[in-house]
């Protein structure tokens, strides 16, 4: 994963892989992996040298990156990040308490003249120049998730349009393609990890998908990803699935990225994207989508409307494998080097209602034992997903209920050959050169056959035909006393049809009849003027109807099935939480190592913490503050009697706490660790915040693994007791759908690696107790400083009135860590 990517071959001037005087170069500030969810604050430095200019002005380039003007751009970058992955990676303009930064662009003047000079040398002369011009400012660069340079043309680029770090925080472009959206999300692409998408023997050939170069137009064609790097952004991770294949066969139904990103499907009967793990494929694995062309990548025209298959891994070139319609099949040969094949079919396809129902493809994935054999289940024999509406009782059980006549079976073609699966080749070694990409001779031989759209709509949509009056169950015997104000009862629904539902920030069942009312109940001419039932009323018949008891139960729904990281994806040190359990005890080379020259024969630098624990800042800018993290219970650092709502041991007190006795890193601002290191950061203290009162040791042997009892008193402080110590703790609520709760363990990850650690250097425990546990197994302490969660979430109810179903999700999160707002801090 280390080098750089680009539009165009692997070739160029790469400069600005060296640390130039000033620059930017270097692995700390331009390799860590940009975020995949979340917010990325982008800022862009348009370089002015004295003897050439580029070719839009800034406020241009503004307006198509970010699509900021009078005439708004209708696609960009912005734009068509938000609409594929459904609002969870946003990029949005670079802010300051500055009039420099306007609009996300920072305009930069240098005296060296660009012409024939690699780009690479240019970026760093920019950068060098940007950080003089905000010098005097408060304005830090390293701020910003990600820094895009535009340059002009004439500066030495070999071809390419433009060029990234993979993965990294810095791309440049030349001003000719820096307007275009697809060379703008294929270079942010690589800043995301992905590497190219390739068909055959040619790493850029595979054109479903953007970082396959199919697309120079300013607006368009609009293309999302394939499979492979769908399943490697992350974006549909809660509507895709790993898929192991047996004799007996499992029948999926696909949905588009349109219809996923519009939330018109059902969650646990759609997929976006199926994984195939195999282990005879050099390390990649198969994955299945449906390149359905329509909405946010409604400008793809290879393999469109197939279901396309691809070999791929993480930061690896995907290679595409398959694109098959309905009735056709894809077979590897040998599947896991064994004796059955893997056979991936399409049984049918089908176009939904608008806005209602998902166009999709039913697809089989099985194993048999081979082309001449062909003795795998067939379309018909595979179990198809339970109808939502309910059917007539059959004298004897059927194994799962249906409301569709049998398909006929679609003719099976002749055996196909085996598919050659393209190897490819492995990635060079980062070199001193840019990457580069060929810059196409002429235009795109297909223009789009439709106009592009803007960024998919958010208003309702329109309503069905009326259905029938649902039959309301008699109300049992009232449990409790009537209210002062019975809610009365209409007897049918005033509005009829499906809907969708957006609920910003916390679910409640006040929140849901809130965007019912306003969005769709209050909507001008949604009820006739002759309805005289409340929203609230005509809500309440809808829950009742699909047998659920009230609002509240959607919200229970999407916090209870909300996906999970494991801890473990954190520091990616292994699954069995060895490392973690001796991280929390202050025990892992993180903790144990401090810089040092004399590891090295040229006395280079190693134990570099920041290179070292690189992806926490990774995780960081991904996961911890776009996807919910598992509490890490199963160690005995955060395990007592009581269990929170997925049954894992937690704190009694709801609380966590953790103290350091040592810090190793220097020039952070904080603690006394200082550069030379091996002299000057040698039992070095972090900063002092607390007084330690005393150990109980028996508090931390679950912890620590040690038998011991008694305490240990520190009855003075500083350095007439236990010397200089920092604590940092955090508390969550009761209730299990608080987001304090819900999000504990992106707190703690916060708290104890990225915070203290990668950006602190705190490390080491209190001898006689763990770095981090719950509150009742640390130390006794004065006082702790305390952080705390706030959240920026999108919730999505799905209505679907032809079938009576309520669908609610967790769509889009934000994560931000900030001090505790307490009584007393």
């Amino acid at each position: 994963g280390k080098g750089t990517g680009g539009m165009g071959p692997d070739k160029g001037n790469r400069n600005q892989n060296k640390k130039g005087k000033g620059g930017s170069g270097g692995r700390d500030k331009n390799r860590h992996l940009s975020q995949k969810i979340g917010v990325s604050s982008l800022l862009v430095i348009y370089a002015i040298p004295p003897d050439f200019q580029n070719d839009r002005s800034s406020v241009e380039y503004a307006n198509d990156i970010f699509g900021i003007g009078d005439n708004p751009d209708p696609v960009n970058v912005r734009s068509q990040a938000m609409a594929c992955s459904r609002g969870q990676l946003r990029y949005e303009p670079a802010t300051a308490d500055s009039p420099l930064i306007v609009n996300g662009m920072l305009e930069v003047s240098i005296t060296q003249n660009v012409a024939d000079q690699a780009s690479g040398t240019v970026v760093n002369w920019v950068t060098t120049a940007a950080q003089e011009l905000l010098a005097g400012t408060d304005v830090d660069m390293n701020s910003y998730t990600q820094i895009m340079h535009i340059i002009p043309k004439e500066a030495s680029w070999n071809g390419a349009a433009a060029w990234a770090y993979l993965p990294g925080r810095v791309s440049a472009f030349r001003d000719s393609y820096a307007y275009r959206m697809g060379v703008q999300l294929h270079e942010f692409g690589h800043n995301l990890g992905l590497h190219h998408s390739g068909n055959g023997d040619k790493s850029y050939a595979d054109h479903s998908c953007l970082m396959g170069n199919p697309s120079y137009g300013d607006d368009g064609p609009q293309i999302c990803w394939n499979a492979a790097k769908s399943w490697e952004s992350t974006w549909y991770a809660d509507d895709s699935v790993t898929v192991t294949p047996s004799a007996s066969g499992e029948s999926i139904q696909l949905v588009g990225v349109a219809d996923w990103a519009e939330s018109v499907y059902t969650s646990g009967t759609h997929r976006v994207v199926l994984e195939i793990k195999d282990s005879s494929v050099a390390g990649l694995d198969y994955y299945v989508i449906y390149n359905r062309a329509k909405g946010p990548n409604a400008g793809v025209t290879f393999a469109k409307d197939t279901v396309t298959i691809s070999t791929g891994a993480d930061r690896k070139v995907s290679w595409h494998q398959a694109a098959l319609k309905a009735g056709e099949h894809f077979r590897k040969v040998s599947y896991n080097g064994g004796a059955q094949d893997l056979v991936v079919k399409v049984c049918d396809m089908t176009t939904g209602s608008a806005n209602v129902t998902p166009d999709t493809a039913r697809v089989l994935i099985y194993l048999d034992g081979g082309a001449a054999a062909d003795n795998g289940p067939s379309c018909e024999a595979a179990e198809r997903e339970p109808s939502a509406s309910p059917v007539a009782a059959t004298p004897q059980p059927t194994p799962g209920p249906t409301t569709q006549a049998p398909i006929t079976k679609v003719p099976t073609k002749g055996p196909t050959t085996s598919p050659v699966v393209a190897k490819p080749q492995p990635t060079p070694e980062p070199s001193t050169q840019a990457p580069t990409t060929k810059v196409p001779t002429n235009a795109p031989t297909e223009a789009p056959t439709e106009k592009p759209t803007n960024s998919p709509s958010t208003s309702p949509p329109t309503t069905s035909a009326p259905t029938k009056t649902p039959t309301v169950p008699p109300t049992p015997p009232p449990t409790s006393p009537p209210s002062l104000k019975p809610t009365p009862i209409p007897s049918e629904e005033c509005l009829h049809g499906s809907f969708i539902l957006e609920i910003e920030d916390a679910c409640t069942a006040d929140s849901v009849l809130e965007a019912y009312s306003d969005q769709v109940y209050n909507a001008a001419g949604a009820i006739s003027s002759s309805c005289s039932s409340s929203a609230e009323s005509d809500l309440n018949l809808k829950l009742a109807a699909a047998g659920i008891s009230d609002a509240s139960a959607l919200c229970d729904q999407v916090y209870l099935t909300q996906d999970k990281v494991p801890f473990t994806s954190a520091a990616n040190r292994g699954t069995d939480m060895n490392f973690e359990k001796m991280f929390f005890n202050g025990r892992t080379d993180w903790q144990e190592e401090v810089e040092t020259i004399y590891e090295t024969e040229d006395y280079s630098a190693s134990s570099n913490l920041k290179e070292d624990a690189e992806q926490v800042r990774a995780f960081y800018d991904g996961v911890a503050q776009g996807r919910r993290v598992e509490w890490p219970g199963t160690l005995p650092n955060f395990q007592s009697s009581f269990q929170d709502a997925d049954g894992l041991a937690t704190c009694t007190t709801n609380a966590a706490m953790c103290c350091w006795a040592k810090d190793r890193q220097a020039n952070d601002n904080n603690g006394n660790c200082a550069k030379a290191y091996d002299e000057n950061c040698v039992d070095k203290d972090p900063a002092d915040n607390t007084d330690l009162c005393f150990v109980d040791l028996e508090r931390g042997n679950a912890s620590t693994g040690v038998d011991s009892t008694g305490p240990i008193v520190y009855s003075g402080d500083n350095n007439d007791g236990e010397g200089s110590i920092h604590c940092h703790g955090l508390a969550w609520s009761n209730d299990i759908n608080d987001k304090t709760a819900r999000y504990k363990a992106n707190n703690l990850f916060f708290v104890s690696m990225y915070d203290h650690m990668y950006q602190r250097g705190y490390v080491k425990n209190i001898p006689g107790a763990p770095m981090c546990g719950c509150v009742e197994q640390m130390p006794t302490v004065s006082r702790s400083d305390c952080t705390q969660v706030d959240l920026t979430e999108t919730i999505t109810i799905t209505y679907d009135a032809e079938n009576t179903i309520f669908n609610s999700k967790l769509t889009a999160v934000h994560v931000d860590f900030n001090a505790c707002r307490g009584i007393n801090n």
